[in-house]
């Protein structure tokens, strides 16, 4: 399964698996209490805590299950309680940190020409955190790139260990090869990922519990489109990709910038033709971007050139790639140009 793919359900539990259990819960357990024991069990059966590889598989799928409410439902097999929104991950009691992590936030959203007027308004106090964060971001080891990168991607930490094979982890949070933790969660043939390896196993838990939460909240809207599209009438099939609801809005990417705001994200899509007779469907994986505008539009430009008859499509396929590899470098420049500009 490729870097982009995204799990349109949740893969198939071994048998008798028993998740609530995994986590130390009862079945009428909230959202809240499953991220807290997520969070607790991670840090006590992760191999580099000194626990066993297979305990922290299973704790890994029982809250890929449970943190998700559709997934919930179906295992359960009865209607449970929509997930509840989660805290802030920014510390609370500490004023300055709240503020830098605003401020990184906002400035992640916002086109260059606007960094030098926010930055000014800050204070030196918040200037020294935001500057203190970015030096420890920029002191991890960029990730390798895989032999099937072409020039101008964007690879993920490890990207391959997605599914959890090899390094001893489970899904969501792999072992980087050069250190640190690689994060990825997936939906809607879409993925996010971090772009550079996180430090410690406690900030990769954070990030991959803010990424299953914002996964969830995108999926929510989706449902609802789908809802409100059928109550007036609209038929929505399951085959129906909806692409005028996309995977992820800028408001919810606010949302977690403001939470987790100091890893480098990046995002992609992993899209698929429809089948044509015998032939082997033609698949595109977009290119890795730290630019959720740019990730759309990629997005954009490879389902109509899948769906498209009007080019051979081996033909389209070459001509998106090479657009989305130039504007990839551009792209890892910019985001790169907003550390130097914060550090100044």
């Amino acid at each position: 399964k490729g870097p982009g793919g995204a799990g349109a359900g949740a893969p198939a539990a071994a048998a008798g698996a028993d998740h609530y259990a995994a986590l130390h819960l009862s079945r009428d357990a909230t959202y809240d209490e499953i991220r807290r024991a997520y969070r607790r069990l991670v840090l006590q059966c992760h191999p580099d805590k000194g626990g066993r590889a297979e305990d922290f598989r299973k704790v890994s799928e029982a809250f890929e299950v449970l943190a998700n409410d559709e997934k919930r439902k179906v295992y359960d097999g009865q209607r449970t309680a929509p997930p509840q929104r989660r805290p802030a991950a920014a510390d609370a009691g500490d004023p300055l940190q709240h503020t830098a992590a605003a401020a990184f936030a906002d400035l992640l959203l916002r086109p260059k020409h606007e960094w030098d007027s926010l930055l000014a308004r800050l204070s030196s106090d918040t200037l020294r955190i935001l500057r203190e964060h970015l030096a420890e971001e920029r002191a991890v080891e960029p990730a390798p790139r895989r032999r099937r990168a072409k020039p101008g991607d964007l690879v993920p930490v490890d990207e391959a260990d997605d599914e959890g094979q090899g390094r001893g982890c489970g899904k969501g949070i792999v072992k980087a090869a050069r250190g640190g933790y690689s994060v990825k969660v997936s939906w809607r043939c879409f993925s996010i990922a971090s772009l550079t390896p996180v430090p410690t196993l406690e900030q990769a838990t954070a990030l991959h519990m803010a990424f299953v939460d914002l996964r969830n909240t995108a999926q929510a809207r989706y449902a609802t489109a789908v809802s409100d599209l059928r109550g007036v009438g609209c038929p929505v099939d399951a085959k129906d990709a909806l692409e005028d609801c996309p995977p992820l809005i800028e408001a919810e990417l606010r949302e977690l910038l403001h939470a987790e705001p100091w890893h480098p994200i990046c995002f992609a899509s992993d899209l698929r033709e429809q089948k044509r007779g015998n032939r082997k469907p033609e698949r595109i994986q977009t290119r890795w971007t730290p630019d959720l505008g740019s990730a759309m539009h990629y997005r954009l430009l490879t389902a109509r050139a899948l769906s498209s008859t009007s080019l051979n499509v081996k033909g389209r396929r070459q001509k998106v790639e090479e657009f989305m590899g130039e504007r990839a470098v551009q792209e890892r420049e910019a985001r790169l140009a907003l550390d130097a500009a914060a550090l100044r």
